[in-house]
């Protein structure tokens, strides 16, 4: 409600040489990074990709989050694709760092990656949208892109643990 005060007044303060299309494009809206890949560990059946996303919200009301889209690849193979429905928010005026969790099979892994094994460091190129449902504007999908390298973890089935 806040943000769209602000936006009225800015037109009413503009005068008439103003237009609604120039009033909406000042609108602030928030941003995402996506801050790092990274898988996170190896169990029986499946490998945790950890998919780190930061999110400034700078309206004065939460900002609540709705889906994520992911795609990554690694040689200009792509290894997991998908989305995921999500819960909670962005504290109003904040900032919040989301550790998203993808699960994907290691046998498809480690087919798509052929000749990469436990310990190794692989390539990426991950494409993430992040789409929250902002106060008078609805739902904005935040686009993020991210190259780095990630390292293929050791797995650790817990045997031999106390």
């Amino acid at each position: 409600m806040r943000t769209l005060l602000s936006l009225l007044m800015c037109v009413g303060l503009a005068g008439c040489d103003a237009t609604w299309p120039d009033a909406w494009n000042n609108v602030p809206r928030p941003t995402a990074r996506l801050l790092d890949v990274d898988f996170e560990g190896l169990g029986l059946k499946s490998v945790k990709l950890e998919l780190d996303v930061e999110v400034d919200n700078p309206y004065a009301v939460d900002l609540p989050l709705v889906d994520l889209k992911y795609d990554v690849k690694s040689g200009g193979r792509r290894f997991v694709r998908g989305e995921a429905d999500l819960d909670g928010a962005i504290p109003a005026g904040g900032r919040r760092t989301l550790g998203l969790p993808v699960r994907m099979g290691y046998v498809t892994l480690f087919r798509t990656l052929s000749g990469v094994g436990y310990g190794d460091v692989i390539p990426y190129e991950a494409d993430v949208e992040l789409s929250v449902d902002a106060p008078v504007l609805g739902r904005i999908a935040l686009p993020m892109h991210r190259t780095g390298k990630a390292r293929i973890p050791r797995p650790d089935f817990g045997i031999g643990r106390r």
